[in-house]
């Protein structure tokens, strides 16, 4: 009786033993899955913050080169609408309008900005986003990629459309393309008369041309002119502001690398 009790005793101090080894060894491989996960997502939150501030770089170069290509002729805005005013105030005649039309040269063009929102895409798919502590960060981000990316795609989409409606249907273009870019097109241009491949003997032809006339001294080139002007300043107002952001955004970003 004696031996069995002693049996028992030994079995049932095996068996917890045996259960404490599986229910430490299935605890701490818990804990040691927690802390590998954890240590990927940390790591994947890095590499994203990174791909983050390269985006945002991006962005600003693309804002950079739309700035440096446009606001150089933005006093050409100015020059077309007074010869306009001169020639509807009776001040100058045809002629003269003319010859003044082909002497201001490049308008400011409809260049457009389109933000790669990719990065923070795969990041809402994975769910880091919701596991950004910083509450400011993850308000940023979402007011970047969301609200400013879609204002932008409209503003886009408008702008576009106006400018494309303004410089091919309302303002003449004179220039001969093929003459401009005539180091890539010698082999076009060589066949052709220089009274006509010549862009200034061009500009001539076009000039003269009635439906030039027409689209010149019509009134309805002041308020084309006007609402083209009056949008491109708007469109640049909204690329200044998302300068903005963009350097408030990057500046948040860097801010919680320095905890990785």
């Amino acid at each position: 009786m004696e031996t069995t009790k002693t049996n028992n005793k030994k079995a049932w101090n095996e068996y917890f033993t045996e259960f404490l080894m599986l229910f430490l060894a299935v605890t701490f491989g818990f804990f040691a899955e927690n802390y590998r996960e954890a240590g990927l997502e940390r790591e994947s939150m890095k590499e994203n913050y990174i791909a983050l501030l390269l985006d945002l770089e991006q962005d600003r170069k693309r804002i950079k080169i739309i700035f440096d290509s446009t606001t150089k002729y933005e006093y050409r805005f100015l020059e077309l609408k007074y010869v306009l005013f001169q020639y509807h105030s009776g001040e100058i005649g045809w002629e003269q309008l003319k010859n003044k039309y082909m002497t201001i040269g490049t308008m400011p063009n409809y260049s457009t900005l389109f933000i790669n929102n990719m990065t923070f895409k795969n990041m809402q798919s994975s769910g880091l986003v919701s596991g950004i502590n910083d509450q400011e960060l993850k308000s940023q981000l979402s007011y970047y990629y969301e609200v400013i990316f879609k204002r932008l795609e409209d503003n886009n989409h408008i702008f576009d459309n106006l400018g494309v409606e303004f410089n091919n249907k309302h303002r003449p273009n004179t220039n001969l393309y093929e003459a401009i870019m005539k180091n890539r097109n010698d082999s076009l241009l060589n066949s052709y008369p220089p009274e006509f491949s010549n862009n200034a003997n061009y500009k001539k032809f076009i000039m003269e041309l009635p439906e030039t006339k027409a689209r010149l001294t019509n009134g309805s080139l002041v308020f084309e002119l006007n609402n083209y002007s009056s949008r491109y300043f708007s469109y640049h107002n909204i690329l200044k502001d998302i300068e903005q952001q963009n350097l408030q955004l990057k500046q948040k970003i860097e801010k919680e690398l320095e905890n990785y």
